[in-house]
């Protein structure tokens, strides 16, 4: 069975929030303003999620 999620790479797995933010901020200048502000929209909401399922 195939799925159509994207795949995370290994570093990113482990990485903390913040460095999530760092690694999305550095790619937005070389993915554009769009890019950046979506992904890092995507990033606020698995955060959130992960918060909420943790209380």
């Amino acid at each position: 069975m195939t799925t159509n999620a994207p795949r995370v790479a290994p570093e990113l797995i482990r990485a903390t929030n913040p460095e999530l933010v760092e690694a999305i901020t550095h790619l937005t200048f070389y993915a554009g303003w769009p890019a950046g502000v979506t992904a890092t929209t995507v990033l606020a909401g698995i955060l959130g999620e992960q918060t909420e399922t943790e209380a």
